[in-house]
């Protein structure tokens, strides 16, 4: 999780949602695989 903050403070916040959309993603990704290997 403190991975996926710190990922995000480092996104800096531009007119286009796009770098988020696209930390939104590969923290859902991560969660999904940790979650599918646990």
């Amino acid at each position: 999780m403190m991975f996926i903050v710190s990922a995000m403070e480092k996104v800096p916040v531009d007119e286009n949602d796009q770098p988020l959309e696209e930390i939104k993603i590969i923290s859902h990704n991560i969660c999904d695989s940790t979650h599918g290997t646990q």
